[in-house]
């Protein structure tokens, strides 16, 4: 049995919502997994935290955690494709539905690459690398949804 979750009305929705168009932090790209987890934390920093929160704990009952997420490692095209579009929805995250509402991010397959390969090896995650390519195809198989 899972419970679910809604996110809160109000400053949280309103703050995820402004920062989907914040300005990504690096177009550089990454020579090694070390050096695309040094790049995707800075993302991370700057463009996530809010929600998920710097330990990737997210916030009780509003925001799922990132840390030892069994979600992240289920589909990783999924995960690629939120980050690329967005969601509006229900998510499973560690046998908890939350209503999820999670804005879409400028960022190019490079920073997508980075901050996720950033996630799957941080707070406790089993590791794993996103690559450009697999970000690139993904982006071919979908539009960014209407605003």
């Amino acid at each position: 049995m899972f419970t679910l979750y809604k996110p809160a009305i109000g400053l949280g929705l309103l703050l995820i919502w402004s920062m989907a168009g914040a300005e990504p932090s690096s177009s550089l790209p990454a020579k090694s997994l070390q050096e695309r987890i040094q790049l995707g934390q800075t993302i991370y920093e700057q463009n996530c935290s809010r929600c998920h929160q710097p330990t990737g704990e997210g916030v009780p009952n509003t925001f799922p955690p990132l840390a030892k997420s069994d979600f992240l490692i289920k589909n990783k095209l999924r995960v690629i494709d939120f980050v690329m579009n967005g969601h509006d929805g229900t998510v499973l995250v560690k046998n908890k539905l939350y209503m999820d509402a999670m804005p879409s991010f400028n960022f190019n397959d490079e920073e997508v690459a980075d901050v996720l390969s950033y996630v799957m090896n941080s707070w406790g995650n089993k590791g794993g690398v996103v690559t450009p390519l697999e970000v690139a195809k993904e982006r071919t198989k979908k539009k960014p949804k209407a605003q």
